[in-house]
C-alpha cells in the first residue's frame, strides 16, 4: 500500500535574496516555507511592516513556519521580551508554527509556559541535548525534531521518536557528512530515512528540508523523488 507524505517544505534562503523573493520562487515547489529570522537586532531581520504585507500577498496556498531569531538566549528573561515582540509582529502572517531553541534552565521553562498560552503553535527544536525534553513535554509544547542535529550529537533517533511520538509535529531534515550538517538529504542513511518517512506518513508530520542553497535543495528533491518511488511513498507534488 502506498504511504502518503502530506507536506514538504524548505527554508526562505534557497536563493541568496530576500524572504519575499524566496517565497515567490518556492511557489509550486513546496507546501511550506520556513521563514528565517536569525539576528533579532539587525535591521534586515526586523519584522518590517512592508515585508509582512509582501509576505502575506506572496503566501497564496503556502503554509508559513517561522524560525524565531537564533541569537536570542531564552535562558535570560530579557530575551523573552524580544521573542514576544517578534511573535506578535509576525502573527499577521498567520504562521502554522513558530520554532524556538531551548535552554535547560528554570527561566526558559517558566517563560515557555507563558509563551505557549499566547502562541500555542510553538515547537521546541532539539539542538545539543535531549535529556530535558520530558520537561518540554510537561509544559505542553510540541517538538520540531531536527534529524541532522540528532545525528551529529549521536542521539538515539528511534528512541527519541518513540518516547516523544505524540508531540513530534515536524522534522528538520538535512544531511550530515564529515561533521557538517545542512547538506543534501542524500547524506542520511536510507534505513533511517525510511523510518522517518514511515513515522511522518502515519503521524502527519510536516517535513522541512532545512538547507540553504539551490544545489542542496534540488539535489535533496531529486534524491527523495527516487527514494519515494523505491519505497512506495506518495506525495502530491511528485505524482
Amino acid at each position: 500500500m502506498k504511504k502518503e507524505i502530506k507536506s514538504i517544505g524548505t527554508t526562505s534562503f534557497i536563493i541568496h535574496d530576500s524572504r519575499v523573493v524566496n517565497v515567490k520562487y518556492l511557489q509550486n515547489k513546496v507546501d511550506i516555507v520556513q521563514l528565517l529570522y536569525l539576528d533579532s537586532f539587525n535591521h534586515y531581520d526586523l519584522p518590517d511592516e512592508t515585508e509582512i504585507e509582501q509576505l502575506i500577498e506572496a503566501k497564496q496556498e503556502l503554509k508559513y513556519y517561522i524560525h524565531m531569531p537564533i541569537d536570542l538566549d531564552l535562558g535570560k528573561e530579557r530575551d523573552w521580551d524580544r521573542l514576544i515582540f517578534f511573535a506578535e509582529k509576525l502573527s499577521f502572517l498567520k504562521p502554522e508554527r513558530l520554532i524556538v531553541h531551548p535552554v535547560n534552565n528554570k527561566i526558559f521553562f517558566d517563560y515557555l509556559e507563558k509563551f505557549l498560552a499566547k502562541f500555542p503553535a510553538t515547537l521546541v527544536e532539539n539542538i545539543n541535548e535531549v535529556h530535558f525534553f520530558d520537561k518540554v513535554k510537561t509544559k505542553g509544547a510540541d517538538i520540531c525534531f531536527d534529524v541532522g542535529h540528532a545525528v551529529l550529537k549521536g542521539i538515539d533517533i528511534k528512541e527519541f521518536i518513540n518516547t516523544y511520538s505524540s508531540t513530534i509535529k515536524a522534522y528538520h531534515l538535512h544531511g550530515v557528512k564529515d561533521g557538517k550538517d545542512h547538506l543534501s538529504v542524500r547524506y542520511l542513511d536510507k534505513k533511517l530515512l525510511k523510518y522517518l518517512f514511515d513515522f511522518a506518513s502515519e503521524n502527519d508530520v510536516d517535513i522541512i528540508i532545512e538547507i540553504f542553497g539551490k544545489k542542496d535543495f534540488f539535489d535533496s528533491i531529486n534524491y527523495l523523488k527516487e527514494f519515494f518511488r523505491e519505497n512506495d511513498y506518495v506525495y502530491n507534488r511528485w505524482d
